[in-house]
């Protein structure tokens, strides 16, 4: 994962607080301020997780065209 995906979820959790703690920018829990923040984060996640994805896809594309050998232990990502 990389570290600014981490960063934004933490920094966005503590923006928008909760039950535990008040957030600093006066979101109350539940309000739509505060779901608009958990989507915020929902978004986030998903398009780290499709830019890696779409990166990891095209390293395997240039193994596969230069014949790769891969060794015992290595990952062979496929498009499942």
């Amino acid at each position: 994962i990389p570290p600014t995906t981490v960063l934004v979820v933490l920094f966005v959790n503590i923006m928008k607080g909760g039950e535990a703690f008040k957030s600093p920018l006066g979101f109350d829990c539940g309000s739509p301020e505060f779901w608009s923040a958990n989507l915020l984060m929902i978004v986030w996640l998903f398009t780290t997780y499709f830019h890696a994805r779409v990166y990891l896809m095209s390293q395997i594309a240039k193994k596969d065209r230069v014949s790769f050998k891969y060794v015992m232990g290595d990952i062979h990502w496929d498009q499942k």
